[in-house]
């Protein structure tokens, strides 16, 4: 049992460092290769800031997405608390 662990841990730790340098690499290519790619990049440490274009889609990953999901639930939380009625007896 001990070894599976070990070896997840390491497993995890070497993808982790692939992961890290693929984004790394790709956000500091020059624009000129970026705007043939048909994947773009884009990160920065401060503030973080991680974006994927794909072509018709992007994916974000920073502050702002934060705020959205947060905000996201707390409207999901209020509609529910609106349409769910809770009749108590008497």
């Amino acid at each position: 049992m001990l070894k599976k662990i070990k070896y997840i841990m390491i497993f995890v730790l070497i993808f982790g460092i692939l992961v890290y340098g693929f984004i790394k690499v790709s956000s500091e290519l020059p624009m000129f290769i970026k705007d043939r790619s048909s994947l773009k990049v884009t990160y920065e440490k401060n503030p973080f800031n991680l974006e994927f274009d794909i072509g018709d889609y992007i994916i974000y990953i920073n502050d702002k997405s934060i705020c959205n999901i947060k905000d996201t639930a707390v409207h999901l939380f209020n509609n529910l608390k609106e349409n769910i009625s809770i009749d108590k007896a008497e």
